[in-house]
């Protein structure tokens, strides 16, 4: 007899809103377009975008940088939008204009998203083959 026992951790976000707050205060005069793009900015990007790895970790950072952005004025939404290009990184999260933050599926990397896409095509194919074996059956 064989026993298997799976033990199942619950995740807990590696990033907090208060992380995500100092790490963008360096950045408010450049988004108000009142300064120029520093390195302490961009560095406090590209740690909350190597912080924020899960769905979860990044839908909370949306929602912190959607309250940052309501509480002060003059921030400019296409700077915005534009500071992870800027920075070098990739974080779409970082957008005021982002609505959604519910229900995005932030990918992990291209590697992610290639075998999603896979298993979507795999999974068509699947039923494909599964409804031709039908008609075949019925027709017999």
């Amino acid at each position: 007899m064989v026993a298997c026992m799976v033990v199942l951790a619950p995740h807990v976000e590696a990033i907090t809103c208060g992380d995500v707050v100092i790490n963008v205060l360096p950045c408010i005069e450049y988004l108000r377009s009142r300064g120029a793009l520093s390195s302490t900015c961009c560095d406090g990007v590209k740690r909350i975008n190597s912080v924020a790895k899960s769905s979860a970790d990044r839908k909370l950072a949306c929602e912190c940088l959607k309250s940052v952005y309501s509480k002060v004025s003059g921030i400019n939404t296409a700077t915005a939008a534009d500071l992870p290009r800027r920075c070098g990184t990739s974080a779409p999260y970082f957008s005021p204009t982002t609505d959604h933050c519910s229900t995005v599926l932030y990918l992990e990397d291209e590697t992610n998203e290639q075998r999603i896409k896979g298993d979507i095509l795999a999974i068509k194919d699947e039923r494909r083959i599964q409804i031709s074996s039908l008609i075949f059956n019925f027709d017999r």
